[in-house]
């Protein structure tokens, strides 16, 4: 893990994998802001690169992230209320929606070439849009091939879903009806699941065009991101795919034994 981030000019270690990188023992973190500003300033390679260390905590029911601005060189704390709960894929949202604000920032300062072929895509009206899509492409990414788990994973098609629910529900319900459609006839959830992705790569195409007749930058936009999401969503089932080609693939069962 060392050896990798070492590269990186953004990293976003939780307070284990900080101590990790570190060589310190994960059970005795900082628990004072002077602490964790030390932290901060390791983990940036004395100032060469931005880090941002969540689960942060310096009181009791409070929770945050500390961030070292390597643009800047300065060290922030964003602090709030802790809540009694356990929310699983929130460290990966947070990861994400990051690097999308971070790709946006970047980008927008670059070349000229490069910033006036993104022009469109930094008009104030798409930046919300594009901001989600990338959030929510990198939290599907996460889920199907998270690092610790040597790059194996799942949940792809209900995490979709849920991005969807969010960016466009109209997609997202008429792609879970083709869903339900599909395993209910073939009885066969992988099929489903192959089915929807690909009605929800077309229907984006179809609402963004001619429903919410959208600029041909917005158009093309959401249809690439669709049409990538789903065609990972697709590759990853093609071990399903050979064995409905087969007739092995496993199916469900709605009647009584």
């Amino acid at each position: 893990m060392a050896e990798l981030s070492a590269e990186a000019g953004l990293i976003t270690p939780n307070l284990t994998e900080a101590a990790l990188l570190l060589g310190e023992d994960y059970r005795n973190v900082p628990t004072s802001q002077a602490g964790m500003e030390q932290w901060l300033s390791r983990l940036s390679l004395e100032g060469k690169r931005s880090v941002v260390i969540t689960g942060v905590s310096f009181a009791p029911k409070t929770i945050g992230a500390g961030c070292f601005d390597h643009s800047r060189g300065r060290i922030h704390f964003a602090m709030a209320r802790q809540e009694a709960a356990s929310f699983y894929g929130t460290g990966d949202l947070f990861a994400a929606v990051l690097l999308g604000g971070f790709l946006l920032t970047n980008l927008s300062l670059g070349q000229p070439s490069v910033s006036s072929y993104l022009a469109p895509f930094m008009l104030e009206e798409n930046l919300r849009l594009v901001g989600q899509y990338l959030a929510g492409f990198f939290c599907i990414i996460g889920h199907l091939f998270p690092l610790y788990f040597g790059f194996r994973g799942g949940k792809g098609v209900l995490t979709t879903l849920g991005m969807m629910l969010i960016l466009d529900w109209k997609v997202a319900l008429l792609s879970l009806l083709m869903f339900i459609i599909v395993v209910l006839f073939s009885r066969m959830v992988s099929l489903g699941s192959i089915c929807a992705a690909a009605t929800m790569a077309v229907l984006t195409y179809v609402f963004r065009m001619f429903v919410y007749k959208q600029d041909a930058s917005t158009v093309i936009f959401c249809t690439c991101m669709a049409v990538l999401i789903a065609a990972i969503l697709i590759i990853k089932h093609i071990p399903n795919i050979k064995r409905i080609a087969k007739g092995t693939e496993s199916k469900l069962s709605f009647g009584k034994k």
